[in-house]
């Protein structure tokens, strides 16, 4: 990995290279963002370049130290995570993999480098077990913390790391990618690209995930026919994705967050129908449109709907997302969604 062929962060992989250019680099960071922000990319790009045997504006890619940190073979990267099956890091983790070895001289390169996944997920004793790393570290030592919330840590941790905030990267550039890497079409590209708001890891794996197919087209069915929807087939329809939904999980995937994600990109993607059918009818404008290749009913349920139809499901979708975070049973609220949806659509 290196830092051309990351997408955006360009503060960040300024200041990074001019930390390993200069010499002057911390011997602790924090790279903080959501899931598929490009935290690991980001870590392991700048982690090459500390190894290698001839940097520049970037890892050369291809000495002995580089070829091994793209295949994951590097001695002196040490990957740390968390135990499988367990929900955090623990003490005995931390101990092993840092603190009992932290001491003992790179092998082959100039740094001894570790980098913590989740890093959240480090209980407190933990975290209180890496403290003494990170405050007194070997000179040859350097510690990354990769977190989806930095402020799960101890203050004395967050004191004594460089903090690396990850940024959204801009629609386009994410378009380009999915365009080009992955050969994705152009609308649905523009929609994927949308819909992970600036999250080019999500875009990706949205973009090449068949699953999340089948959601969007489960949710455009319903959007598109709810209006002409009775109770009994309302109260089918939300029956079947709880079903199906239920049958595709995974056994080694917390149930509970699985379900979630697909919760929220239901209504995110309900939103979207419903933003194409408000904007299309304040506009006219098909070239503005995400769902492209449902421009026949976008236009027809802009004719249907008035505009504050429009805004009672908007205000509909933000109940339901709030009943749901209060644990309100899931078919009885989108059942309820989806008969505000009939309602305002006729």
């Amino acid at each position: 990995m290196s830092f051309a062929e990351i997408v955006g962060q360009e503060d960040a992989k300024r200041l990074l290279t001019n930390a390993v250019k200069t010499g002057n680099h911390s011997h602790a960071y924090i790279f903080s963002g959501e899931k598929g922000s490009g935290k690991m990319m980001l870590a392991e790009a700048f982690a090459a370049m500390l190894q290698c045997e001839n940097p520049g504006e970037d890892a050369c890619g291809q000495c002995h130290s580089c070829k091994q940190a793209m295949n994951h073979e590097n001695p002196d990267i040490i990957y740390v995570t968390r135990e499988e099956g367990k929900s955090n890091i623990s003490v005995d983790v931390v101990r092993e993999k840092i603190v009992n070895d932290v001491d003992i001289k790179p092998y082959n390169n100039k740094y001894k480098i570790y980098i913590v996944d989740e890093a959240e997920r480090m209980n407190p004793q933990a975290q209180n077990a890496i403290l003494k790393t990170i405050e007194e570290p070997p000179e040859f030592a350097i510690i990354m913390l990769l977190t989806a919330n930095h402020n799960a840590f101890l203050q004395t941790i967050l004191s004594r790391c460089v903090l690396i905030q990850m940024k959204t990267v801009d629609t386009e550039s994410i378009v380009k990618v999915l365009q080009e890497k992955y050969e994705t079409v152009d609308y649905q590209a523009q929609m994927v690209a949308t819909f992970a708001q600036g999250n080019i890891g999500k875009a990706i794996a949205l973009a090449t995930d068949s699953a999340f197919s089948d959601v969007k087209n489960k949710v455009v069915g319903i959007c598109k026919k709810a209006g002409k929807m009775d109770e009994a087939q309302i109260a089918d329809e939300v029956k079947s994705i709880k079903e199906e939904n239920d049958a595709d999980k995974k056994a080694e995937d917390s149930e509970a967050e699985k379900f979630q994600g697909f919760v929220e990109q239901m209504l995110d993607l309900i939103t979207l129908w419903f933003r194409d059918v408000l904007l299309y009818k304040s506009t006219l404008d098909d070239n503005l449109l995400l769902f492209k290749e449902d421009t026949f009913d976008i236009h027809e349920q802009a004719e249907q709907c008035s505009y504050n139809g429009l805004n009672r499901i908007i205000d509909a979708i933000s109940e339901t997302r709030a009943r749901l975070n209060a644990n309100v049973n899931f078919e009885l609220t989108m059942m309820l969604l989806i008969q505000a949806i009939k309602e305002n659509t006729r």
